[in-house]
């Protein structure tokens, strides 16, 4: 049994759905089990916005603790392309 720790990733998406984003969900799979890496997906829509249920669905952010992450990959163009400049440095901030 190795003393190595596992390496823990974040992937921040709206959506595993549609060919763009499942296509960079799958490559980054791929590359988990390449490098021996756990794979966190948060899927929490897009921000911003009030279309369906997406303030309930981007609460799942609030589940991530950096104290339990050694990094994050966000697809933020998707996830924050309704909140501005300063909204989006500030969600930035929360996970630095």
């Amino acid at each position: 049994m190795s003393d190595r720790k596992r390496l823990r990733i974040a992937f921040f998406c709206d959506t595993i759905e549609g060919e763009f984003n499942h296509q960079a969900w799958s490559s980054l799979h791929s590359a988990s089990l390449e490098f021996d890496v756990d794979l966190i997906v948060f899927p929490g829509r897009n921000m911003g916005t009030d279309f369906e249920n997406n303030p309930l669905e981007n609460r799942v952010f609030s589940f991530f603790d950096t104290h339990k992450f050694d990094g994050i990959i966000m697809l933020s163009g998707a996830l924050v392309n309704d909140i501005g400049e300063k909204a989006y440095k500030g969600f930035i901030d929360r996970y630095s």
